[in-house]
């Protein structure tokens, strides 16, 4: 399969490395995934696989991260290359704004909200 490649705002390419199997992630359900932060220069900032533990999170409708994860489908890989123009705008102090950054993600699972 040769990936997929689509550009959002100009500051952000996704690119599609797998599809995976199952209906796309959805805001309101749970996502599990796995993934590894790198700056431009190869400097690893996060990763999930080292600690050994995926990141669970209720996919909101208002958040970014349901746009990185739309039309993903577990076991579904994605390369998000976000640029330095981006983070400078951004509202945040976690992220280093004068580097562009790689976001590799791999969607572990989906599954329904159940409140308790």
């Amino acid at each position: 399969m040769s990936p997929v490649d689509v550009m959002t705002d100009g500051e952000t390419l996704l690119v599609d490395r797998s599809v995976g199997e199952g209906l796309p992630v959805e805001a309101g359900e749970i996502a599990t995934i796995h993934y590894a932060l790198v700056e431009e220069g190869g400097k690893e900032l996060a990763d999930t696989t080292l600690r050994g533990l995926p990141f669970a999170f209720k996919v909101a409708s208002s958040t970014p991260l349901v746009d990185l994860l739309e039309g993903m489908r577990a076991g579904g890989e994605r390369t998000v290359y976000m640029s330095s123009n981006l983070l400078r705008s951004a509202e945040t102090n976690l992220l280093p704004r004068d580097t562009d950054l790689v976001l590799n993600i791999r969607l572990v699972s989906v599954k329904p909200f159940r409140k308790t």
